[in-house]
């Protein structure tokens, strides 16, 4: 009768993952302002996290406890609503998977998960008005990146964000910056006047 005694490494994840950011969404209340958001998907860090080692899987809890535990049922099953707000560590736990064992070698990563605030969108915005001597009926042009400042007036001087200007409501609604107006070359308007949608991106 013989018995091995047998000491294995713990994994060596990359212990400082980038963080996951969502915008302020409705989660489960229906309020875009309380810095809660549905749809975090802690498995997109799985790649970063394992780092290239072999062998290993990962599993995400809500605490360290859980985390060390690693009792089936506990993990955070996407998507995941935060319920901390703003800012909540979740803890990512990578584990050795061969050999199998009875209490496999293990490593804990926290993963910090980020509610970033909607962009204040109450600003009123001056029109754009043009006076032609001797009067033509030609179109007018302007530099839509000459509104930025006074469409930013509301936001946190802290922040970083991008103005995009839409000539479609839907496009502006959805975020399609693919549709988004040129900011820096001259935008043409007519006499019969032109409604332009603004957006306001947090990056």
């Amino acid at each position: 009768m013989t018995l091995t005694l047998t000491v294995l490494p713990n994994p060596t994840p990359n212990a400082s993952p980038d963080p996951i950011e969502l915008c302020d969404n409705a989660d489960t209340t229906g309020d875009f302002d309380n810095g809660i958001a549905s749809g975090f998907d802690p498995t997109v860090r799985d790649a970063e996290i394992i780092a290239s080692e072999p062998d290993v899987s990962v599993a995400y809890y809500e605490t360290p406890a859980l985390a060390e535990g690693g009792v089936p049922g506990t993990e955070i099953v996407p998507p995941y609503t935060n319920t901390v707000p703003g800012s909540q560590t979740v803890y990512a736990r990578v584990t050795r998977d061969t050999p199998p064992g009875v209490n496999p070698c293990h490593s804990v990563v926290p993963l910090q998960l980020v509610v970033s605030p909607l962009p204040d969108d109450t600003v009123e915005i001056t029109d754009v008005t043009e006076c032609q001597v001797p009067f033509t009926g030609a179109d007018e042009t302007i530099l839509l990146q000459v509104k930025d400042q006074e469409v930013l007036a509301l936001q946190d001087p802290e922040g970083d964000f991008e103005v995009h200007y839409f000539e479609d409501l839907a496009a502006a609604q959805a975020g399609d910056y693919s549709q988004d107006l040129a900011k820096d070359t001259p935008y043409a308007f007519g006499t019969g006047g032109t409604t332009l949608y603004v957006g306001i991106e947090n990056l």
